[in-house]
């Protein structure tokens, strides 16, 4: 996500179960494995230049962030801070856990065709 504010050939991004803050997703997230790895990985700076929503205002092409409302890892409340903040269009699948399943993929694809055309 945060490539897209930069310049870039890609003219659209679709973002699936994406962190957008990584400060709420470690204090949320229901995974102790996420939380060691942040610890072990992420510089101070890191963790409020490296979250998508620091920068989701400097957006340049049209994102689409697909949540799910059963996600664990990266809650809902991810894609629509970052939709709310970017004027980015957003999917909320019902019962969607972090990993989609087959029928959710096929409605993220249909969706993203839907919205390509559109945008």
């Amino acid at each position: 996500m945060t490539a897209t504010t930069q310049d870039t050939p890609a003219t659209h991004v679709v973002a699936v179960s994406a962190p957008t803050d990584l400060r709420r997703v470690y204090e949320t997230a229901s995974l102790n494995i996420l939380r060691r790895y942040y610890d072990a990985v992420l510089t101070p700076e890191q963790w409020q230049d490296g979250s998508p929503l620091t920068h989701a205002h400097t957006l340049k092409v049209p994102a689409l962030l697909v949540v799910g409302t059963e996600d664990q890892v990266c809650p809902r409340e991810e894609g629509r801070s970052f939709a709310a903040a970017s004027g980015a269009r957003l999917l909320e699948i019902g019962g969607m856990a972090h990993e989609p399943r087959e029928p959710d993929w096929s409605a993220i694809v249909q969706e993203t065709l839907a919205w390509a055309r559109l945008s």
